[in-house]
């Protein structure tokens, strides 16, 4: 199961972390490690997720300043990413290496969970037993992962009403269709209610980009060239994703709208578009449990 797919299972914000811990230990191959989110209230971060650290530590880094240049999360914030090889020649890390020592390990990496207005939602970390470098690849893949739950975040943020307006432009609307101008009005009205747009003519085109890693819905025409709508559910599919999708059409048929929505749609419209009807099933695939 993608972590994608995992993501978008936590129906909550503590399992959204949960996940992200799990997939960071995964990626890094570690035992130790956990995530801080950012109190909104209050500006700092605690520890909201752990793997593996006993009470000493929890205590002494439950709470960090964000504006903290020097800290760990200071450093991952400003650089994007903080890598320690080794904790005991790091002169930076050198306050905290007798609390390192204790709790068992000798190096970490920490990245930023940061949503798409820039705002730090978070930061994963992992730790490991003696001096370790983490690859490239594997630094990319846990980057991906931060991006994937800071989506995730918002969602549920979102749902409650938790969020700020300019977090909202994190839910990325993906619009599929080959008519110019069905494409360019629906960006114009997605646009309208704060939300990131990106729009393709084809389904092809859509699968070639990197799109679907921040899709937050899709919206696609089902007779296209080349793929159809309905060939797109079926290949996200079967790839794992479960990305909400809204079908529209300028040739409806019962038949079709009862396949589409037992196959997981959201919601089946036909051309002409009323914004009203779109806007309530864009708001449903939104806030839908998965």
């Amino acid at each position: 199961m993608t972590f994608e797919t995992r993501l978008s299972n936590c129906a909550d914000l503590q399992s959204i972390l949960n996940c992200v811990l799990d997939g960071g230990l995964e990626l890094t191959e570690a035992t130790l490690g956990n995530v801080k989110l950012v109190d909104q209230r209050k500006g700092y971060l605690t520890i909201a997720a752990q793997r593996g650290f006993h009470r000493e530590f929890l205590d002494f880094f439950n709470r960090a300043n964000v504006d903290d240049s020097l800290s760990i999360c200071g450093r991952a914030l400003r650089e994007r990413r903080a890598i320690i090889s080794d904790v005991m020649l790091d002169e930076e890390f050198a306050p905290w290496r007798p609390v390192a020592e204790r709790a068992g390990f000798r190096s970490l990496q920490s990245t930023p969970i940061i949503s798409g207005s820039g705002a730090l939602l978070g930061i994963v970390s992992t730790h490991f037993p003696i001096p370790h470098q983490p690859t490239e690849s594997e630094m990319n893949a846990v980057r991906l992962l931060a991006n994937l739950a800071a989506s995730a975040i918002v969602r549920v943020r979102v749902r409650h009403g938790e969020v700020e307006d300019s977090d909202a432009r994190l839910i990325s609307i993906v619009v599929i269709d080959d008519d110019k101008s069905v494409r360019s009005a629906m960006k114009n009205l997605i646009r309208s209610l704060g939300y990131s747009v990106s729009a393709f003519g084809s389904a092809r085109a859509f699968l070639e980009s990197d799109a679907i890693q921040s899709a937050s819905c899709l919206i696609t025409d089902i007779h296209m060239p080349e793929m159809s709508g309905i060939e797109l559910q079926r290949h996200l599919s079967a790839a794992g994703h479960q990305t909400p999708m809204i079908f529209i059409t300028g040739r409806p048929d019962d038949a079709t709208r009862a396949r589409v929505i037992g196959d997981g749609a959201v919601g089946y419209l036909s051309k002409p578009l009323q914004p009203r009807s779109l806007l309530a099933l864009l708001n449903q695939a939104l806030n839908r449990d998965h």
